[in-house]
């Protein structure tokens, strides 16, 4: 069932941007109000304008992006609360009740600012990259006449040479 169609104040027609609505806007963010709560407040504009708006006064978008930060961080000082408010309670619903809303707001802030929040998995390879870099042509032109020429020059010592695929003490003995 569509909503019947409420009338906006001429601050909320597209366009009607002021640094003091934007100011207002953020503050609400900050404060914990979803862009779809702030829509249905009088005098303030809908979702689509106000993304308009970041889209057009990069100014506008600073701010929104630091109430956002905001936002996450009283969800993460929420959690705490809901999770103090219930130590020492002998009620397993209580718990259970603060349990799903302190991991609610947790996931939320992960996903809402995942670099703070978020899991740190930590990766740590050393050694031989884990995508090799192109192969150089030049060099191994390089490597593999030296290996020829040094095979030309030893040609008896090449052919006669025990090649090492074992440990020293189990290379059979080659008898001259």
């Amino acid at each position: 069932m569509a909503r019947p169609a409420q009338a906006r104040p001429v601050a909320a027609v597209k366009g009607g941007y002021t640094p003091a609505l934007a100011g207002k806007i953020c503050d609400r963010i900050a404060e914990g109000d979803s862009l779809a709560t702030i829509a249905t407040l009088p005098g303030m504009p809908s979702r689509r304008t106000v993304r308009g708006w970041l889209e057009e006064h990069p100014e506008f978008d600073r701010q929104y992006e630091i109430a956002r930060r905001q936002r996450t961080d009283n969800l993460v000082d929420e959690a705490i609360s809901i999770a103090d408010s219930v130590t020492g309670s002998d009620s397993n619903a209580e718990v259970a009740a603060a349990r799903l809303a302190v991991d609610t707001r947790r996931w939320l802030a992960s996903k809402l600012l995942p670099e703070r929040y978020g899991d740190k998995i930590g990766v740590a390879v050393e050694g031989v990259p884990l995508i090799p870099e192109p192969p150089n042509h030049t060099k191994l032109a390089m490597i593999l006449l030296n290996i020829l020429h040094e095979a030309a020059e030893e040609p008896i010592a090449a052919a006669t040479a025990t090649p090492r695929l074992l440990p020293p003490s189990t290379t059979p003995q080659v008898r001259r």
